[in-house]
């Protein structure tokens, strides 16, 4: 009857309860605009379970904008705005060093909608984007106490999320992009 007795190295570890709230600084692949200039909010819930006393995996559901900008105008009356709203389901496998752990996963994501605007007004892009996302991160936090911990997240498609203007296709180059730099604030509940 021993097989069914529970002792303390075969204890079940408890779920943990996780809110995140921040920012994005993100930019898209082929819209001829370079660096991190589209800000957006970044936020939601987590949740997980430690497998060991340094290992733990984490399952999010968080709100993410993401995009391209660029407020220049120049002599060709360039600015443009492109806003896409996700729902991000990050898998993540975490592992703690003392007061700072490294993260790394996949990422499941349902766009909610998308603006896309430029000096005339709403731009009239017949591309449309795809409804899901296919993205792997990484990342790093840095735990300031055990409430209260700081993250950096850098996140990147695997697949396009929509095609190039100009429809070309290479080997490694399918579409469009997303790559975001994600921070935030994190509460143990």
């Amino acid at each position: 009857m021993s097989f069914f007795c529970c002792s303390p190295t075969s204890a079940q570890k408890e779920f943990f309860l996780k809110g995140y709230a921040g920012f994005n600084a993100s930019q898209i692949s082929g819209d001829d605009l370079f660096g991190f200039n589209k800000f957006g909010a970044y936020g939601g819930l987590g949740t997980g379970q430690e497998f060991k006393d340094n290992m733990s995996w984490e399952l999010g559901l968080l709100f993410s904008q993401k995009g391209s900008f660029s407020g220049r105008e120049n002599i060709n009356n360039f600015k443009y705005l492109l806003n896409v709203n996700y729902i991000d389901v990050p898998i993540a496998y975490r592992y703690f060093f003392k007061i700072v752990s490294f993260e790394v996963g996949p990422q499941f994501s349902a766009m909610l909608n998308y603006r896309e605007d430029n000096v005339q007004g709403p731009a009239n892009d017949p591309r449309k984007f795809s409804r899901f996302e296919v993205s792997a991160f990484f990342g790093v936090r840095y735990d300031i106490n055990e409430k209260v911990g700081i993250m950096a997240r850098f996140t990147n498609s695997l697949l396009p999320v929509r095609e190039h203007r100009s429809g070309a296709v290479e080997l490694w180059n399918r579409g469009q992009y997303h790559t975001v730099i994600s921070t935030a604030v994190v509460l143990n509940f």
